[in-house]
């Protein structure tokens, strides 16, 4: 993995994939096989036609004063990797809200059963 991190080796297509998954797409596949990426616009929001991994990619433009984005740009923060964890954090969010709503009627069902009969270790004694 070293020799991918300082560009001395190139790894295989798959292992690329694998390092971007695992990274969250801080670190590209493009990246790590040399290949240019797409640049993003000045302003608005758009999806690549040809993410490198087929999936799409959003860019998403954000005003910051410019006072601040040099504070930022001063203190080596990484403003891709906040944003991408912000979005991640508000996706999360949505997919849990979305999932405990489309089961409501069972989980009102599992903590109807739960207060009538008591938990697992409530029952066995074991709390």
């Amino acid at each position: 993995m070293l020799a991918y991190e300082k560009g001395a080796r190139r790894p295989r297509l798959e292992v690329a994939n694998r390092i971007e998954a695992a990274t969250r797409g801080e670190v590209t596949a493009a990246s790590l096989l040399g290949l240019s990426e797409s640049t993003p616009r000045k302003r608005g929001v758009r999806e690549d036609a040809a993410a490198f991994d087929g999936a799409s990619r959003l860019t998403i433009d954000v005003t910051i004063p410019p006072e601040r984005a040099k504070a930022l740009r001063d203190s080596g923060a990484d403003i891709s990797a906040i944003a991408r964890a912000g979005a991640e954090k508000a996706l999360k969010e949505a997919e849990a809200k979305a999932w405990a709503e489309a089961n409501r009627e069972a989980i009102e069902a599992s903590n109807a059963w739960i207060e009538k009969h008591g938990t697992f270790a409530e029952q066995f004694g074991l709390i």
